[in-house]
């Protein structure tokens, strides 16, 4: 025999499913009239009720569609601040390529410039180096203009060839003194001698030579090939009385020998020589060079 509590039991746990069974029921019913009606959803109190929620389109694409067809004045904006972002990132890209230019530009400008001061001093050097080969050239052929210390001195003795000055002199009355000089050309090639000077001095030189007018000349002188003498040259003649003639004899008084010759090469090259020799009666009657630096000169 079954007691009375477990039934109860029973009878619970039975009205449970069926309280389940009807809700199951209720819905399937629900879900049917929704299919078999589209509209049965549409009102908010529906337990169905479904809300479609549109998917904002992509910015980028909205843009890019906007530049073309804008639907509106929100993308025209969009369009209008695509493109001038665009515009903007070009500018700066060109700018860039032009400041890359630009510096390319500059320094292609600088390698020009130094290649180009390169150049210009190679072209330095090699004009200096040709000037100094043609000048060694002339030098080494240029003519050597020189002079002999072999003097004559005409008028202080009596001579055969006192006849020579143009007159015969007495004992006591004033004579002119002069004297032949020497010159050779010792060089390889001929000169033209341009001017010249030469002058007898009675007494202390000068500090500072006087050369007086100096002449113009004329005459081509050629290389002496070993020969003692090339040619001669007269100076001026020197007036003296009795009492300078007898202190020059007695070397109480010197005597000297001064001169200048202004000479051209044949290459055009102009050259001055220059000396002073000094009498000597009582060493054999010669002449010795007179060593004073601002008289002699050899270019």
């Amino acid at each position: 025999m079954v007691s009375v509590s477990r039934h109860a039991r029973h009878w619970g746990a039975y009205a449970a499913a069926g309280v389940a069974a009807l809700a199951v029921l209720t819905a399937g019913e629900a879900v049917a009239k929704h299919y078999t009606n589209p509209n049965a959803g549409d009102s908010e109190s529906h337990p169905l009720h479904v809300v479609l929620v549109s998917k904002p389109a992509d910015a980028s694409y909205v843009s890019a569609y906007s530049c073309k067809r804008p639907k509106d004045a929100e993308q025209d904006n969009l369009c209008i601040g695509r493109r001038s972002a665009e515009a903007m990132e070009k500018a700066a890209l060109w700018t860039q390529v032009g400041a890359i230019f630009a510096g390319l530009g500059t320094i292609a400008i600088s390698v020009t410039l130094i290649f180009t001061a390169i150049a210009a001093n190679a072209a330095k050097r090699g004009a200096e180096a040709a000037f100094q080969n043609a000048q060694a050239v002339i030098n080494a052929e240029r003519p050597h203009l020189l002079f002999s210390d072999d003097i004559q001195l005409y008028g202080l003795y009596p001579d055969p060839n006192a006849s020579l000055a143009g007159r015969r002199y007495s004992g006591n009355e004033p004579r002119d003194l002069f004297c032949v000089i020497h010159l050779f050309n010792q060089g390889k090639t001929p000169c033209q001698i341009e001017s010249s000077s030469y002058w007898l001095i009675v007494g202390e030189l000068p500090v500072v030579p006087d050369y007086g007018e100096i002449e113009k000349s004329v005459g081509v002188w050629v290389p002496a090939e070993g020969a003692p003498h090339d040619g001669t040259a007269i100076c001026r003649p020197k007036t003296i009385d009795v009492s300078q003639r007898t202190a020059i004899m007695n070397g109480a008084v010197p005597l000297f020998l001064i001169g200048l010759v202004n000479y051209r090469g044949a290459f055009g090259d102009e050259h001055r020589s220059r000396f002073a020799y000094r009498f000597h009666a009582k060493m054999g009657e010669r002449w010795f060079p007179e060593n004073v630096a601002d008289y002699w000169e050899y270019t």
